[in-house]
């Protein structure tokens, strides 16, 4: 069994409960309500993006798989997961949330391929009675009537009872209890396999998926279950949770990366919302810079700055190769225009070339941004925005650690060679993760006291610390 974990990122911003540390909730995000014509979402357009994620289909995703041509794993995208998502449990928060996402799947373009069966509510049955449908469903997909199945349940069919045909449990509610979570989890990992005349063994199941999408309160489980597992014999939590994760290796998804997490990486993931590894990899995240015709043609309009960006290393493959990369990428398109879509053998070297040193200059940038968290690190300035910190209050610092004049900083800025939502939320991780390791000495009432009105500076705006997830 493997553990995946995608970290919401901005699409979490709103969905929390009160009361509530990590700031986001999937039974806020799926809270569903009956009405005349059946069961609907509060925010049925969060969700229907959300059903997108699970197939890499957001913009975000595209962009960074263009940026970085390389497929990211999304459930129902990546290949490594196909098997296992053919027949799959979603874990609902409860009634409403199953028959409202049922009619959603039911209506989708990709999902209607799939049988879906609500085990919910009392006409679903108790216990061993509520599984005859999801066998149904097994069966139709076997005769080629459906790609595979889906069941919805908010607890029927999660103790006493085995389909072996599941290959993934996708966890959409938040739990407190990590006990409760790992029975769930285990459902799916009932062995499937045959044994031929001759004696040979068929596996059809070598490996199965937790899918699950608030990271900060899975892990925080996991957290939890190492340190009670701790508690029963000589071990540390540490290596406590290292045992578990040999056994359940977790990989968490965020900044454009899967990282596997270590124990360490867990437990600081569960304290401060994102591990170590994952946050440095975030700071080199291809999404941070917008390197396009239009930014590179509004730098190129600035002479001084140019002048200036010849002597900062991190900005001469900019100052080298714009140019060409403007130019070259109008070339081509023309090209592809005049030449209905296709292209010459030279023409797709060039557009190889074209590519490589966008990439380069891409690149320096992000070396580039890789010291923000450096100067955030060593600035007093900890409520105001990034950028008003850079540009007024600490601008002699910010020079010393970049290199880069603040007026100079200001031009790029203001050209958009920076993405500011994307920056928000890489800065907004990085202020959790320190915050957090500075409470370790205070009790939960001075913590709480502390976090309760704590402003954080972002890049361009400030935000309430549990606020933005």
């Amino acid at each position: 069994m493997q553990m995946y974990s995608y970290d919401m990122g901005k699409n979490a911003e709103g969905y929390a409960e009160d009361g509530e540390f990590n700031g986001f909730s999937l039974n806020e995000f799926f809270n569903a309500t009956k009405t005349n014509d059946g069961f609907e979402f509060e925010r049925p357009d969060e969700v229907a993006e959300f059903l997108e994620m699970f197939r890499g289909k957001l913009s975000d995703q595209m962009k960074l798989q263009v940026l970085t041509q390389d497929k990211p794993p999304f459930p129902y995208e990546a290949v490594r997961f196909k098997s296992a998502v053919k027949h799959s449990v979603w874990y609902m928060n409860n009634v409403a949330a199953c028959f409202a996402i049922a009619e959603m799947l039911r209506h989708h373009p990709f999902f209607s391929q799939f049988e879906i069966v609500v085990a919910a509510g009392n006409k679903a049955g108790q216990g061993i009675a509520a599984l005859p449908p999801v066998e149904r469903a097994i069966e139709d997909v076997k005769k080629g009537d459906a790609v595979g199945s889906i069941t919805l349940s908010v607890g029927k069919l999660m103790t006493g009872v085995t389909v072996r045909e599941w290959g993934a449990i996708f966890m959409l509610r938040s739990q407190k209890s990590p006990e409760s979570y790992f029975q769930a989890a285990f459902r799916v990992q009932s062995p499937w396999a045959y044994r031929d005349a001759e004696g040979n063994l068929d596996l059809r199941k070598p490996v199965c998926f937790v899918f699950e999408s608030d990271p900060n309160r899975a892990l925080s489980l996991v957290a939890e279950y190492g340190s009670k597992l701790a508690t029963t014999g000589d071990t540390t939590p540490s290596q406590a949770i290292g045992e578990l994760i040999n056994y359940l290796p977790i990989f968490g998804f965020t900044g454009g990366a899967m990282t596997q997490l270590d124990a360490t990486a867990v437990l600081d993931w569960a304290s401060a919302g994102v591990g170590a590894a994952a946050l440095a990899r975030r700071w080199n995240s291809p999404l941070l810079v917008d390197v396009n015709e239009h930014t590179l043609s509004a730098v190129l309009a600035q002479p001084a700055l140019m002048k200036t960006l010849e002597n900062v290393e991190d900005f001469r493959a900019l100052v080298d190769n714009a140019q060409q990369v403007i130019t070259n990428t109008k070339d081509l398109k023309k090209a592809k225009r005049d030449q209905g879509g296709k292209l010459t053998s030279d023409q797709k070297n060039q557009q190889s070339e074209t590519a490589k040193w966008r990439s380069e200059i891409r690149e320096k940038l992000q070396k580039f941004l890789a010291k923000i968290p450096v100067f955030m690190y060593t600035t007093d300035y900890r409520e105001e925005s990034l950028k008003h910190v850079i540009e007024s209050l600490d601008s002699e610092l910010f020079e010393r650690v970049t290199g880069l004049s603040v007026a100079d900083f200001k031009t790029l800025n203001n050209l958009g060679l920076f993405n500011a939502q994307h920056m928000n939320h890489a800065i907004y991780q990085f202020k959790r993760f320190e915050s957090a390791s500075l409470d370790y000495a205070l009790t939960d009432e001075e913590r709480e006291r502390r976090h309760q009105h704590e402003q954080i500076g972002l890049w361009d705006s400030v935000t309430v610390g549990e606020s933005h997830a």
